[in-house]
């Protein structure tokens, strides 16, 4: 009897939002979300915003340290992470907004939380200026953004853009395109926000296998519209030019490196 070998693709099944959540956020998201919710240190009673929340990794970890008597709310554009994100934790408050246009009333939050999103806005200064407007006197931001590009995204930026074309490609380089703490900094000024800061840390990561990790990542973002029609062959040609690329970042047959974090910090004036 022939055992029919299962492509590695085809082990990712399902909508992003959840291939997102069971494999990139454990991987990923949730040590930026850790990073983020450090900086800020949410307490009990406190009123906590999420930002570009996807499935809610940041909510998650303040709703624990803020208690019973505080609040947190996770805002998204994208419809489908806030539904995945009220299926994880229906009893915290999931809305679907735009960053740039913010649901609430002004002076409503002590903490403003956004992790790996602010890159991806479409108007960065004015969803920095609804975070300062919807936070109170004295209230606190932390923002976390990614980069410079590690070697193993910067290659994959260069599998996409060679075999699928630059405009698939372009989605790694939006990941990386807020990377300089300075213009972070210049930015939160901007907006309003006091006391500003930003540094760069770097955070290690352990990842599956690479044509796991690769399928996982492809799968759980945008560029999941991409390869989405693939024929299988094609599919094929971009795992195992990816899973080529990769060897240099494996150990042990998982991926690992370093990714770096901008973590931006600021106050709103009292």
């Amino acid at each position: 009897m022939t055992t029919r070998t299962i492509p590695t693709w085809d082990r990712y099944i399902g909508p992003p939002p959840t291939i997102y959540e069971d494999h990139f956020v454990p991987a990923i998201g949730r040590p930026f979300a850790e990073q983020v919710v450090e900086a800020a240190a949410p307490r009990p009673g406190e009123r906590v915003l999420d930002v570009g929340c996807g499935t809610g990794i940041v909510a998650r970890l303040a709703a624990e340290r803020i208690g019973d008597d505080g609040l947190v709310v996770g805002i998204d554009g994208h419809p489908g992470m806030v539904e995945a994100a009220r299926s994880i934790r229906p009893d915290l408050d999931w809305r679907e907004a735009s960053a740039e246009g913010l649901p609430f009333d002004d002076d409503g939050f002590d903490v403003v939380l956004c992790s790996l999103g602010l890159q991806f806005f479409a108007d960065r200064g004015r969803a920095l200026g609804e975070m300062r407007r919807v936070m109170r006197p004295g209230g606190r931001t932390v923002l976390a953004t990614a980069g410079p590009t590690p070697g193993p995204m910067r290659a994959l930026h260069d599998v996409l853009a060679d075999q699928l074309g630059d405009h698939v490609a372009a989605f790694v380089d939006a990941v990386f395109s807020l990377d300089d703490p300075d213009r972070l900094c210049d930015l939160m000024t901007a907006a309003g926000l006091e006391q500003v800061d930003a540094t760069r840390r770097t955070i290690p990561l352990a990842l599956d296998p690479p044509a796991d990790f690769f399928w996982q990542y492809v799968l759980s973002t945008p560029l999941a519209e991409h390869v989405a029609g693939l024929a299988p062959d094609r599919r094929a040609a971009l795992e195992h030019t990816i899973v080529d690329r990769w060897r240099p970042f494996v150990v042990d047959g998982d991926l690992r490196f370093e990714v770096g974090i901008v973590l931006g910090t600021a106050e709103a004036s009292t």
